[in-house]
């Protein structure tokens, strides 16, 4: 029993192809990983910042204190300098230097350091808000900034919207290739018609065929999971790898699908690598009221708070859809029986 699964299994985990796909995998996780603990650090660190001026300007100063930069005002051999009213993150021990050129409202930086791109922002943003509050004030207007959350969460979407789905569409992207591959070469050397003719069902068939790599799903999406939990906390980890099972069961009984009614290796690969498009680009579709059934916004919203019922629907829909695709693919396995007949 489970002869058939245990060779399908052996032979895809030999793959040298295969191996190279999780090393591959590896190395996008953990760089989008970096990304966002990167982006996410400089972003709620007190970088600190200097900024030199040619002449003092009193509301600028201020303005430039208030954003976390300290100003040099060097006039002549004259140097006067201001500090930051923010103190700096005790993690960096240099500060960014720049200069800033009133006249034009240009700022240069030494573009080496690799926080230079912050200084850049804080240093516009500073002599941007100042511009425009001088320029209600001349109009007579006043404004006020409320709500701004002392928690930096700017980065959130980029965990759970993206790197959290990627933990888990890569690998049944990279197994439903080839389970492509396998199938139209065992069709091209004549091995599969000795499964065709064998008493297994249509079931049984497609069981193996769909299942052992779900399983590798399975196991690449945990570790990945894994790897993106030590840096995101996740809700809901183990409703995710059952997500992450039926996903990667859908993908490959689709590819079973494919295989089995393309006539050509240049046909399956087409339909296949359209398939594969269609699922990310679901998530840029226009908002509608089945946008929260789509797998990526079932994955990030599994991930990124408790379970409730509005959540749970979409991961059953993902779960009956699942099924119906192994159905399909029982379905292909008959017809190639068919056509083998």
């Amino acid at each position: 029993m489970f002869r058939l699964e245990r060779k399908e299994l052996k032979e895809t985990v030999q793959d040298r192809i295969f191996l190279a796909s999780g090393i591959i995998q590896f190395l996008v996780v953990s760089t989008l990983l970096f990304i966002y603990q990167f982006y996410s650090f400089v972003n709620t660190a007190h970088i600190p910042v200097s900024v030199t001026l040619e002449t003092y300007d009193a509301k600028l100063v201020q303005k430039f204190q208030e954003s976390g930069v300290s100003v040099i005002v060097q006039n002549g051999s004259q140097r006067t300098v201001y500090q930051s009213a923010v103190p700096a993150d005790p993690r960096f021990r240099e500060r960014v230097r720049a200069s800033f050129n009133a006249s034009n409202a240009s700022v240069s930086t030494d573009v080496a350091s690799l926080f230079s791109g912050f200084a850049l922002a804080r240093i516009k943003q500073a002599t941007e808000k100042r511009s425009f509050e001088e320029a209600l004030e001349q109009k007579g207007f006043s404004y006020s900034v409320e709500g701004i959350s002392g928690n930096n969460v700017q980065f959130l979407s980029l965990a759970y919207g993206l790197i959290v789905p990627m933990a888990i569409l890569l690998p049944p992207f990279v197994l439903m290739s080839l389970t492509v591959q396998g199938i139209l070469l065992e069709r091209k050397k004549k091995t599969l018609e000795l499964l065709l003719v064998s008493p297994l069902s249509d079931l049984q068939i497609a069981f193996a065929k769909v299942v052992p790599y779900a399983l590798l799903c399975l196991l690449f999406s945990a570790l990945w999971l894994f790897l993106v939990s030590r840096t995101v906390f996740l809700y809901n980890l183990p409703l995710l790898l059952v997500v992450s099972f039926f996903f990667g069961a859908l993908m490959v009984s689709l590819s079973v699908c494919i295989s089995s009614f393309s006539a050509s290796i240049k046909e399956a690969n087409a339909w296949s690598s359209l398939v594969g498009m269609a699922v990310p680009l679901l998530v840029v579709l226009p908002y509608s009221s089945l946008s929260e059934f789509f797998p990526l916004a079932v994955m990030a919203r599994l991930s990124s708070s408790p379970l409730a019922w509005d959540s749970l629907l979409p991961a059953l829909v993902l779960v009956a859809a699942s099924l119906l695709s192994f159905l399909a693919a029982a379905y292909s396995i008959r017809h190639l029986r068919q056509t083998a007949s």
